[in-house]
């Protein structure tokens, strides 16, 4: 998948990304979920196209798209990212890009304490998101001496892990522990997920009742053609004959 980093060499989904970022912008009290084809550029819409455009904090730059930036999006270049995979051990997997925003070294024995304990609570119930989000705004005011961030926003790549690979308990309380918590503002959420898990969604309750479907479908040719030409343009190359 394309990331941020690539996003300058980004082409053919202008669109699609606008379509998120204006969806992103009205889906209070949902999870939106990306939903395509294996191989067909869904996590290179979200990192090299949404996210990218939420850091810099503007529209792609050849969309065509009226110049308003969306109001709730006015600080996104100051909001947290969180990305994950669900793997195995989903809840590990939601706790661990929390535990790296606070700054702890790979090697303190605190961080390893500190996951354990807010893995079990999450799966017990005695914890929320909700209070992960309140203790990492504390981090950032009392620990690294910053100013807490206007949002967070929390992609979930790959989500058909959540039927193939996850231990079934850490699902189901992954899929409670994030539905319980769309309606949060300072949270936003973005999923993807390959088109053929859909029937696992739709039994997957919670999630089910939250979600709000995008289809991302495979590049037609003159998109593909931007992918192609675009990027040799701007390294100052050429192609032979148009075709």
């Amino acid at each position: 998948a394309m990331e941020e980093k690539d996003s300058d060499y980004f082409f053919g989904r202008e669109e699609k990304t606008v379509e998120v970022i204006k969806s992103l912008a009205t889906a209070s009290g949902q999870l939106l979920i990306l939903f395509g084809n294996s191989g067909v550029g869904k996590s290179s819409v979200v990192q090299a196209g949404v996210l990218a455009a939420l850091k810099r904090q503007a529209w792609p730059e050849h969309a065509d798209v009226a110049p308003e930036w969306p109001d709730v999006f006015r600080e996104s270049r100051r909001w947290c990212f969180l990305t994950l995979k669900p793997g195995v051990e989903p809840v590990r997997a939601l706790v661990e890009p929390f535990l790296w925003i606070w700054q702890f070294d790979a090697v303190d024995p605190q961080r390893a304490e500190l996951l354990s304990s807010w893995v079990s609570k999450l799966i017990d119930g005695k914890v929320t998101l909700r209070d992960l989000l309140d203790a990492t705004e504390a981090r950032y005011r009392d620990a690294l001496h910053q100013p807490k961030p206007p949002a967070f926003l929390l992609y979930i790549d790959q989500g058909e892990e959540l039927y193939v690979r996850a231990e079934e308990h850490q699902r189901r309380r992954f899929s409670e522990v994030i539905a319980q918590e769309v309606a949060d503002q300072r949270l936003h959420m973005l999923m993807s997920m390959r088109s053929d898990f859909l029937g696992e969604l739709q039994k997957d309750e919670p999630l089910f009742k939250v979600h709000r479907k995008i289809d991302v479908p495979p590049l037609r040719e003159p998109e593909l053609r931007q992918v192609v030409s675009r990027p040799a343009q701007l390294l100052s190359a050429r192609f032979e004959t148009a075709e």
